[in-house]
């Protein structure tokens, strides 16, 4: 009966540090997977905040242009 109960007792061990080491993989993965996400969501904003920039700039210039009296037409 005790020889079986230590039996027990060490594939509970076993079984618990094995869920232990999964759910450690599992952590990692989900902290990877999130500084990923992080990253992407950084990129983009610095893209669009670059294409804005950007518009801002051809309409501030566009404004400028048809304020000093010039069209598309005789822009050249």
């Amino acid at each position: 009966w005790e020889d079986r109960m230590q039996r027990t007792q060490k594939e509970k061990a076993i079984k618990q540090l094995h869920a232990e080491l999964k759910e450690e993989k599992q952590a990692e993965i989900k902290r990877r997977k999130e500084i990923t996400m992080e990253r992407k969501k950084v990129a983009e904003e610095r893209r669009r905040l670059e294409e804005d920039k950007a518009k801002m700039g051809a309409r501030k210039a566009a404004r400028l242009r048809r304020k000093a009296g010039r069209t598309k037409k005789i822009n050249h």
